[in-house]
């Protein structure tokens, strides 16, 4: 009697728990019963790629290239972003630390003063200011841009009017500030934040896809926070006509890049291996935010169990293994410079020398040393370990989406959360 008790009440709990939805498991699954698959894939896609895009402010191309080398360099640079979305935020810090330096030392000077703004800064920084070497109606004439402290040296010793500067009206007009789009893209994270809390108040499950997609939200707020005052999308730099041609301006000059943004991303995954500045503790924060909100799967449900430590364990590895490497990196920097002081290579950035295998496998004379900095190799070493979870990351999910609880499916029922008449 009480075996058929016991069965018929663990019977009713999990019929009640597949009612639920969320002991049953389903894979793909059509849009007109609910939600489907391809809407949470559209809707996370959609989500993640207009806040990349809308986010990303471009620096000047080189004068007359192609729309389509402008296209394939913002696309470039959007995957990219995607990827590492904490790479966005070193390098709008780093230029919004720049332009803010900037703005600060010369709006005081004599020669600009108020009509300097950070738009100005930044315009500087992205090669809005063009000069022409040589003869310009020669055909193999050379474009560059000057920074702005040049600018101001040439403004300050009457080679060029400051007249022919333009203003912050001019120079927001000359750029493609897409209303539309930035406020399409916040009407979608808006909705997207609202659907997920609603979700969550409901006790209905986010996909993975879903959880990794909120990630992107902070670091997307900061940058648009840090290029609040950032021209968007200029074409043409402003060509500067001098009064009197400087001798030597070349040297001061700096030629535009292919691939601007492709570049800055390559140098910024570069800069991790150095010691690390305020601006990278910073970034170091976004790192643990970003990799943090993974972790809102934590006991999620996954198609297998070692899915789930998997996801897990790269949660984690996302969130510290960068900042850690740093702290790691300068503490051990720190050590060896104390306990070797009388030591040379010591003195500065301890360095290591590498096993003599590495001289074999890369064919090199014998004797020669082959060394690397002890920071350097740690800090490499937590890039490696981010850049394996990442990609797990990513490639889960969308894999996990083979199996996931029905109550996933499930549409929000607005009419228990907004009181109606």
């Amino acid at each position: 009697m009480r075996q058929s008790v016991y069965f018929l009440v663990s019977r009713a709990i999990i019929v009640a728990a597949a009612d639920d939805g969320r002991l049953v498991r389903q894979g793909w699954t059509e849009p007109p019963q609910g939600r489907g698959t391809i809407n949470i894939i559209w809707s996370c896609l959609f989500t993640i790629s207009l806040s990349c895009w809308t986010v990303l402010h471009p620096n000047i191309p080189p004068p007359r290239t192609s729309v389509w080398y402008r296209i394939s360099d913002r696309i470039l640079s959007l995957l990219v972003g995607i990827l590492a979305p904490e790479a966005m935020v070193y390098i709008a810090l780093t230029e919004y630390v720049t332009a803010r330096k900037m703005d600060k030392e010369l709006a005081k000077s004599e020669n600009f003063g108020s009509s300097w703004t950070m738009s100005h800064s930044f315009y500087s920084t992205m090669g809005g200011f063009r000069i022409r070497l040589g003869n310009g109606q020669n055909p193999g004439a050379c474009d560059r841009w000057i920074p702005a402290w040049t600018l101001f040296n040439l403004v300050r010793q009457r080679y060029l009017n400051k007249h022919c500067i333009p203003t912050e009206c001019e120079i927001k007009d000359k750029g493609k500030a897409d209303v539309f789009l930035k406020t399409l893209t916040l009407i979608q994270v808006i909705w997207f934040i609202i659907q997920c809390v609603a979700r969550s108040i409901q006790q209905l499950p986010l996909t993975t896809l879903e959880i990794s997609t909120l990630a992107y939200v902070p670091c997307a707020l900061c940058v648009h926070f840090c290029y609040w005052h950032k021209p968007y999308d200029i074409g043409e730099p402003t060509l500067l006509q001098f009064v009197q041609y400087p001798r030597g301006i070349g040297k001061y000059s700096r030629k535009y890049r292919r691939f601007t943004m492709a570049h800055q991303f390559a140098e910024t995954a570069t800069s991790a291996l150095f010691p690390v500045n305020y601006i990278g503790t910073i970034t170091g924060f976004f790192f643990l935010v970003f990799g943090g909100l993974h972790c809102i799967a934590w006991k999620g449900h996954f198609p297998s169990l070692w899915e789930s430590w998997a996801w897990r364990g790269s949660s984690l590895v996302l969130a510290t293994s960068v900042p850690v490497s740093w702290l790691l990196g300068m503490a051990a920097s720190w050590v060896a410079q104390h306990l070797f002081k009388d030591r040379e290579e010591f003195t500065n950035n301890p360095i290591v020398t590498a096993p003599s295998w590495v001289e074999k496998w890369f064919n090199m004379s014998p004797g020669i040393a082959v060394r690397f900095p002890l920071s350097e190799i740690i800090h490499g070493l937590g890039l490696g370990l981010y850049i394996l979870a990442r990609i797990y990351l990513l490639v889960e999910v969308f894999i996990g989406l083979r199996s996931l609880p029905a109550a996933c499916y499930m549409s929000v029922d607005w009419l228990k959360i907004i009181p109606h008449l």
